[in-house]
């Protein structure tokens, strides 16, 4: 009886921990927050731009890689999602497509707004960005 004792309770503690990291675990391997991750590892600010059509992603990589040429420092990188696959970001963020969130240095988010992401109106909204 001794003997399956320990084996039982060991098994019983892992299921435990796993039932209860099991959500974390789920929500961290969704596209969007792996890019946010990947981002901020490799120490640029994450940019999500929600768009209807591939077109309006492609306009919005330009305007990223005008903005890192002007920015003087401050580089962002563009994670683009289309709103019909990301539907439970949208919800998430309370936010409606095409439009765009900037997260700081922390992980938190900075900037949200409505539209496409623009080269110019970055640079403004970026200024008061914390980023280290």
């Amino acid at each position: 009886m001794k003997k399956i004792f320990i084996p039982v309770f060991i098994l019983a503690v892992g299921a435990m921990i796993l039932m209860s990291a099991w959500p974390s675990i789920v929500d961290s391997r969704k596209p969007v927050n792996m890019f946010i991750a990947k981002a901020k590892a490799e120490g640029a600010l994450p940019l999500l731009q929600f768009v209807n059509a591939p077109q309006e992603g492609d306009a919005v990589q330009a305007e990223i890689a005008k903005f890192n040429s002007m920015s003087g420092g401050i580089k962002l990188t563009a994670g683009v999602f289309l709103a019909s696959e990301n539907m439970d970001s949208l919800l998430h963020y309370n936010i409606q497509s095409p439009a765009f969130i900037i997260f700081d240095a922390d992980g938190k988010v900075s900037v949200q707004q409505n539209g496409l992401a623009n080269a110019a109106e970055l640079i403004k909204m970026t200024q008061d960005v914390h980023t280290h």
